[in-house]
């Protein structure tokens, strides 16, 4: 019965630990969204891209007021090894206070600027 009691106190202690750190909070971008993360908390966003036809996702407009923080550069993890294959594009974001912050994402080859994205995602991320 002891060792119940203590098998019982560890794992409470450790779903509590876990609920108040940090961590990630990873999600599959195919169209507009909303999504909760907490300060401190790294949103990943991964997106499906193909970088051998020349597209891949940018960050065409954010309006956050400091809310969230852009991580580092995309990344992208190619799906196969095929020639011409696609994979996912991964951004990260921290939330850095509360609020409100809205991100445009747009699909696009990059050189041709005058020219319609072919595919476009407007997300809210609430920091609380």
């Amino acid at each position: 019965m002891r060792v119940l009691k203590k098998a019982v106190v560890i794992m409470t202690l450790s779903c509590l630990a876990g609920c108040f750190s940090p961590g990630v909070v990873k999600a599959r971008l195919d169209g507009d969204g909303t999504f909760d993360i907490r300060q401190g908390q790294t949103l990943e966003l991964e997106m499906e891209s193909n970088p051998t036809t020349g597209y891949s996702w940018d960050v065409a407009a954010s309006e956050n007021k400091g809310v969230l923080r852009q991580k580092r550069g995309s990344k992208y993890i190619p799906g196969s090894d095929l020639i011409g294959a696609g994979g996912v594009q991964i951004f990260y974001f921290e939330g850095l206070r509360r609020g409100r912050a809205e991100l445009t994402f747009e699909y696009r080859r990059p050189w041709e600027k005058d020219k319609e994205p072919a595919g476009r995602h407007v997300i809210l991320v609430n920091v609380h």
